[in-house]
């Protein structure tokens, strides 16, 4: 693979795929959506700094909230100011799912 490989600190949010080397760009998608949905400080540094706050708020509208939970939509949705129309539509679908019912139940 040519691309890069991501640091240590980033790969562990990854130890469901095992030896699989994860590469950026070749994993961006799959990357940014694990950073930040379960990344921490340093890893939201690190991934803000390869494709700034607009390629975040770019990657989370054509993903449609990329699957993020209520809580980190809330947060980009602040920080991002990402439209409160989209926003509030991604956290209806949420309402929905049957993984956002079990914490509610």
């Amino acid at each position: 693979m040519a691309g890069e490989k991501i640091p240590a600190s980033v790969r562990r949010l990854f130890w469901e795929y095992g030896d699989r080397e994860i590469r950026w760009p070749e994993d961006a998608s799959l990357i940014i959506r694990k950073v930040l949905q379960d990344g921490t400080w340093d890893d939201l540094r690190w991934l803000r700094g390869k494709i700034g706050d607009e390629g975040i708020r770019r990657w989370l509208l054509r993903h449609e909230g990329g699957g993020l939970d209520r809580r980190r939509l809330s947060f980009w949705h602040a920080v991002l100011d990402l439209p409160e129309d989209q926003v509030n539509a991604w956290m209806k679908r949420l309402e929905n799912s049957p993984w956002e019912r079990r914490y509610r139940e």
